[in-house]
């Protein structure tokens, strides 16, 4: 989705989780940014959960790291310095061993 597009989701997603209990299963954190509790899975497992503050507390969280690579998309580059598209050949390799 663009930005707009996204936002409009995000607008109505947020009226009708209003007052309610609701599992969002996301890969934008701009999804889960609001929640009240956010779990991080990796490779199936629980590796943190906490709010969006006290995830992005330690730099090097799962959490953190990932929404480094989302918000420097735009740049080409990871937290690390090293290009998005190496991180998208490892992602593929991972889920191709996950299938």
């Amino acid at each position: 989705l663009d930005n707009e597009a996204e936002a409009r989701v995000q607008q109505a997603l947020t009226q009708i989780m209003a007052g309610r209990t609701t599992i969002v299963i996301a890969h934008r954190l701009s999804t889960v940014v609001n929640a009240d509790h956010i779990i991080v899975l990796e490779q199936g497992r629980l590796v943190e959960q906490g709010t969006h503050a006290s995830l992005m507390a330690d730099p090097h969280s799962v959490y953190a790291r990932f929404h480094r690579v989302q918000g420097n998309k735009g740049l080409g580059l990871v937290d690390d310095g090293k290009p998005i598209q190496t991180l998208l050949r490892r992602a593929k390799k991972a889920i191709g061993r996950n299938l």
